[in-house]
């Protein structure tokens, strides 16, 4: 039996924040200095599901070329990728959610900073939105990326939901794909509408549609 969401986009309306780029043909977004800058030029590559139990992490699991995107991972994950020769963890959790032990029994920063490294905190949510759902946040991920010429490097919420909002805006802004073309790669993932139109840049419309099965 497959279940299919219950909202699918209809159409996407670019906003004034994304302007055309006339020397590529790309919707113009990143600084080019940052998009053509390290693990930005990697060839971007279908999502690939991991065994999320399996590696550590609370729920879902992608590696997408050099790029785990997942839920939480536990110290032993982190550790696990620090010997992989992971460089760079960027976390978009709240620090309502991190400072919370029941929930995350370790201290992510110190761990990574033991392991040498680098740990880019970038907060999205919370219960009131505190944190907003941005380009400014898509565009401080791809600058992390910048920083770093080759993998693995995990971008981790809770579950992956954020996480693969982000990759997908991140296709958009950086990578210089349409909207459709990210959202068919974030859909492979855990993704739902809300969030892709803020850190993309984009004004969606998206029409409920009944719950189906076969």
């Amino acid at each position: 039996m497959r279940s299919f969401h219950p909202w699918l986009p209809v159409h996407l309306v670019l906003t004034s924040i994304l302007g055309a780029c006339a020397t590529t043909g790309r919707i113009a977004h990143t600084p080019e200095s940052v998009a053509t800058a390290g693990l930005n030029t990697a060839p971007i590559e279908q999502p690939v599901k991991m065994d999320a139990d399996a590696e550590g992490y609370t729920a879902n699991a992608f590696r997408v070329g050099p790029v785990i995107v997942a839920g939480q991972p536990t110290e032993a994950t982190l550790q696990r990728l620090a010997k992989d020769g992971c460089t760079l963890v960027v976390n978009i959790r709240t620090p309502e959610e991190m400072n919370d032990r029941q929930r995350v029994p370790f201290d992510e920063a110190e761990t990574l900073k033991r392991l040498n490294i680098e740990y880019v905190f970038i907060p999205l949510g919370g219960p009131n939105r505190e944190f907003a759902y941005t380009t400014d946040a898509t565009d401080k991920f791809a600058a992390a990326l910048a920083r770093h010429q080759s993998g693995p490097v995990l971008l981790h919420c809770q579950v992956g939901y954020r996480a693969t909002h982000l990759w997908a805006a991140y296709l958009v802004r950086t990578r210089g794909m349409t909207p459709d073309e990210a959202i068919a790669i974030g859909s492979q993932m855990v993704m739902s509408p809300q969030p892709f139109d803020g850190l993309a840049g984009l004004k969606s419309e998206y029409l409920p549609v009944p719950t189906a099965s076969n």
